[in-house]
Order: structure tokens, then sequence, then C-alpha cells
């Protein structure tokens, strides 16, 4: 592999651990706002993750060389509101500026009509 193409790979590494880190502070302080409006039992829906290696026969190891979530999940934090004790389940996005709708992608969209529609709460940006 050339370096061009090394470099690139690197730049797009460090963005995404960047892009995770911002959204886990996000759902954080997602999480909390919701624990201070009185919603109970608020967590963060888990996926599991794909995890795939690229064995090195000469070092005798095998490093991560992608990794990916095993199913699309609908949000990103559930709770229960209170006092009608509904379900809630919250997408949530971090984004500099103004948020339009348009960033969520249409799994998502189709997730948080879902809940909705047995008659949960799904909340999001624009919803």
């Amino acid at each position: 592999m050339d370096f061009l193409t090394e470099h690139k790979k690197a730049i797009r590494s460090a963005t995404n651990s960047r892009n995770r880190k911002k959204g886990a502070k996000a759902e954080d302080v997602a999480a909390e706002a919701l624990r201070a409006a009185g919603y109970a039992c608020v967590e963060p829906i888990e996926t599991g993750w794909t995890i795939i290696r690229k064995y090195n026969p000469v070092k005798k190891t095998s490093v991560i060389a992608s990794a990916f979530p095993k199913k699309k999940v609908s949000g990103d934090i559930k709770a229960i509101q209170p006092g009608s004790g509904r379900m809630v389940h919250v997408e949530v996005k971090s984004y500099l500026g103004n948020l339009a709708f348009s960033v969520l992608a249409d799994h998502q969209v189709e997730a948080l009509d879902r809940v909705n529609n047995y008659g949960g709460i799904g909340m999001g940006p624009g919803l």
C-alpha cells in the first residue's frame, strides 16, 4: 500500500474515533437531561459488533481490520416516561450549528416511527 493510501486511512480512523467520542459525550448529556426531567430506567440501547481480524503470519498475531454493528437499533437511549410509563427511544446527534432532520438515516426515522406507532415515544432531531 502506498503512503497516500495509508495516510488517508489514518486520517479516516482518527476522524471516526473523534466522532465516536463526541457521540458518546452527546449521549451522556442526553441521558442526564432525561434523568433530570424525571425519566426512569434511562440506559443506552446496546448493539453487538462484528469484528473482522487480519492475521499477520510473520508476527503470528492478528489485528482488527474493521468493525461494524451487527444490526441497526431503534435509537441510542431508552427510558420510561414519568407518569404514563410509556417507553421512550431517543436518537442522539452531536452536530455543530443548526441540526436538520435530514441528518437521520432512513432506518433511524423508520425505527422511531415504529416506536411511535406502538404507543411509545420516539425522539430525535426534527421529530
